[in-house]
């Protein structure tokens, strides 16, 4: 994810002069949908509570580029391999981030 965002990032950069930098922050926990309903009769659903307040919160801390894993999400996922087409995919190629909050 973090290659194929740097290098769409680099193209954007070289043929529109968008300077992208994304980051995200993943978070696994229990979510309440909140329905929205529009003027046009259509329902959205948005989710709301402490998992995706958190979610958001670690995206807002990634730096540029990078990808925010929880403790929760890497314990789940530690050792998982994911398989895209015919290439096995390791799940998370992570650098351990410990030590103490940052507050």
């Amino acid at each position: 994810m973090q290659d194929e965002s740097r290098k769409r990032a680099e193209q954007l950069r070289r043929e529109r002069g968008i300077n992208l930098q994304p980051r995200v922050g993943v978070n696994t926990g229990e979510v309440v949908l909140r329905s929205i309903r529009k003027d046009d009769l259509h329902t959205d659903y948005v989710p709301v509570g402490q998992s995706t307040n958190l979610d958001s919160w670690m995206e807002s801390l990634a730096t540029p580029g990078s990808i925010l894993v929880s403790e929760q999400t890497y314990k789940l996922t530690e050792g998982v391999t994911l398989q895209i087409g015919s290439f096995p995919v390791c799940w998370l190629d992570l650098q351990s981030a410990r030590g103490g909050s940052r507050w």
